[in-house]
């Protein structure tokens, strides 16, 4: 289905196939693409927060295989969970994904059982210059990894907390390749 552009400035209705046309959610353009190994797309989010009450956003953002997220700047796309409750994942989830990569984007106020910002399981994504910040879950405030090796390439972890394990990073059976400066 191609790449998708995203802008808290844009509308549902739009075509978003430019970034003169873009939709303003997330959730929105997960739903409206078509996905599979021939056809692999990037979102491309415009900066500005991305929260339930300034676009309707709607998390977590369930991240299917042969989906990335590409943030036009660390700093300036916020992806703003407001702390509303999630399940797997209080901004992201991942389920057997192998091929996605998540990009410079700020992940903060996601909660959550597990994983606070992001959730995933027997899944191999690539996160590269984010900021997992002020997140909440009872085990991974920032990241829970459940059989996952996730490869992280300059990933700040920071101010997170969780009730039971792992306020910055809960892992179980994961084996993360880090790479580069990363921080928690």
């Amino acid at each position: 289905s191609g790449d998708v552009y995203i802008s808290p400035l844009g509308d549902n209705n739009n075509s978003g196939q430019d970034p003169e046309s873009p939709f303003q959610t997330i959730t929105h353009a997960l739903e409206a693409m078509i996905i599979d190994s021939l056809s692999p797309s990037t979102i491309y989010l415009a900066n500005g927060i991305y929260s339930p009450s300034s676009t309707g956003e709607t998390y977590p953002l369930h991240i299917l295989n042969y989906v990335s997220l590409s943030g036009e700047s660390r700093d300036g796309v916020i992806l703003d969970g407001e702390h509303t409750m999630g399940f797997w994942g209080g901004l992201m989830s991942l389920f057997e994904n192998s091929t996605s990569t998540i990009e410079n984007i700020t992940l903060t106020h996601g909660l959550a059982p597990a994983g606070g910002a992001i959730y995933m399981n027997y899944s191999t994504p690539t996160l590269q210059n984010l900021m997992i910040k002020n997140n909440y879950a009872f085990n991974g405030g920032g990241l829970n990894m459940q059989n996952s090796s996730p490869l992280l390439l300059g990933v700040t972890i920071r101010d997170n907390g969780s009730d039971g394990g792992g306020g910055g990073v809960y892992m179980e059976n994961s084996t993360p390749v880090l790479s580069g400066e990363n921080l928690c």
